[in-house]
């Protein structure tokens, strides 16, 4: 190889390479497809949890309403809750949209200006607004935006995390399969460096996947025309050595006896 020749590469490392990539390629875009599907249902089981416990607030649990020339908003203690870890957000206003009852966690103003069933979202909050008929009460349960953020990006961590797991591993079952399938291309490459001038039997491709076979039958037809040519330089090279032994030995014949009439008539 010359000094300033570029280093061939690897046949197997430009596989692995280009196969990996395309693993990762489709691994990232199915990490994005199951992501954003995984943030789907974690919305709507924020949003179905927050409108069963409204629910269950409102109607399934008695709950103190301050009466009339008591401080507003009252603070309502929570029960101590080892399930969620964040604290309750509820207010319960009434039907101008003043606050009337209140947790420790949720702020003393109204999350809306505008109370209207079902979900809304502020900058901070995701909130649902339930309506009491009978009670003529309003009640908003709310989820704070980071909370629900969060767990979307544990879970996308979570999944790059197993991408990048599994990335190493990947890489060497990838080569490994590569060296794998293309040890027929060594095989190949022993066959051709067999040959010489003394031997140009066709090669063997009975046992090898189709593009080397039609390499290799390429090679046969190669080696086939090189016989031909080789054949018929011997055979021109055998007629003229008959063609020239004739007039050889007639000179030699004619020299010969030239020879012995000169010595004879030397002697006489």
């Amino acid at each position: 190889m010359n000094a300033g020749a570029p280093a061939q590469r690897s046949l197997v490392a430009s596989l692995t390479r280009a196969l990996l990539a395309a693993v990762v390629l489709v691994w990232a875009l199915g990490t994005v497809l199951v992501a954003w599907y995984v943030n789907y249902k974690i919305q709507r089981n924020f949003d179905f949890e927050l409108s069963e416990s409204a629910h269950r607030q409102l109607f399934a649990s008695p709950m103190y309403i301050p009466g009339p020339g008591e401080a507003t908003p009252a603070v309502m203690h929570e029960a101590p809750d080892t399930v969620h870890d964040a604290p309750l957000l509820l207010q319960l206003r009434d039907l101008q949209g003043r606050v009337l009852v209140r947790t420790e966690a949720a702020p003393e103003t109204g999350w809306t200006s505008e109370l209207a069933e079902g979900f809304s979202d502020t900058s901070n909050y995701r909130i649902f607004t339930l309506y009491d008929p009978a009670k003529q009460l309003w009640l908003q349960l709310a989820d704070t935006q980071e909370e629900r953020r969060e767990a979307s990006r544990n879970t996308l961590t979570g999944l790059v995390l197993l991408l990048l797991l599994i990335l190493p591993v990947l890489g060497l079952i990838i080569r490994w399969v590569a060296r794998r399938q293309l040890r027929s291309l060594g095989d190949i490459q022993e066959q051709i460096q067999a040959r010489n001038g003394s031997h140009l039997d066709p090669l063997r491709t009975a046992d090898y996947p189709l593009e080397l076979a039609q390499v290799g039958m390429g090679v046969n037809l190669l080696l086939g025309r090189l016989q031909e040519a080789l054949n018929v330089e011997r055979s021109l090279a055998a007629n003229a050595a008959h063609e020239l032994r004739t007039p050889l030995a007639s000179v030699r014949l004619r020299l010969h006896t030239a020879i012995d009439q000169a010595e004879a008539t030397a002697t006489s």
